[in-house]
């Protein structure tokens, strides 16, 4: 699948909207997605591979447009990685096993 092979003009319209806080919603989505990494690819809940492929064209298409070039970078780079074949090197026994505490 290529990511980056998209109607931009969709996402443009997605973007109109005069939401005041819109670049606080988009640079959550980009830091959310910068986190989950390669995780995207080897979840098999389809419906979270789907959000994140729209999240990555909406983030794409808002950078452009704002001309920040570093974090389209970021994302340029993130979808190298998971268009490239990955294979999880942890399974999935021992994810389901982690506990991440808040404290």
């Amino acid at each position: 699948m290529r990511i980056l092979k998209f109607n931009v003009t969709e996402f443009e319209e997605l973007l109109n909207l005069t939401d005041p806080d819109l670049e606080k919603y988009v640079d959550s989505s980009f830091n959310s997605l910068l986190f989950l990494g390669n995780s995207i690819n080897t979840t098999e809940d389809e419906n979270m591979r789907e959000c994140a492929i729209f999240n990555i064209r909406l983030c794409y298409t808002y950078y452009l447009k704002k001309e920040q070039y570093k974090k389209l970078s970021e994302i340029v780079d993130l979808v190298k990685s998971l268009e490239k074949d990955s294979k999880s090197v942890v399974e999935d026994k021992i994810k389901d096993e982690i506990v991440i505490n808040l404290n």
